[in-house]
């Protein structure tokens, strides 16, 4: 299953955007640890590969908001299924 995130400009943004996710956790809050519990219940109960494609450049996230990438990088690491791209 692949997520495409066009654009980030906010956590609200961005748990809005995982909350339009069929099967994502419906309860995410626009909070680091709300959307880090959540992607890792949907990614473990998903049965599935899992990839979140981004349609902008890493640095952007980073710029905008620096605690969503080691979010991502520790989800990489315990659950082997899961992929992150930027483009």
């Amino acid at each position: 299953m692949n997520i495409i995130i066009d654009r980030i400009v906010s956590k609200s943004e961005l748990a809005a955007t995982l909350k339009r996710v069929e099967g994502f956790p419906n309860y995410v809050a626009d909070n680091w640890d709300s959307i880090e519990e959540c992607l890792a219940s949907f990614i473990s109960s998903s049965g599935e590969k899992i990839k979140i494609i981004h349609h902008f450049p890493m640095e952007a996230a980073q710029e905008r908001m620096g605690s969503y990438l080691p979010i991502l990088k520790d989800l990489q690491a315990e659950f082997p299924s899961f992929n992150v791209e930027f483009q």
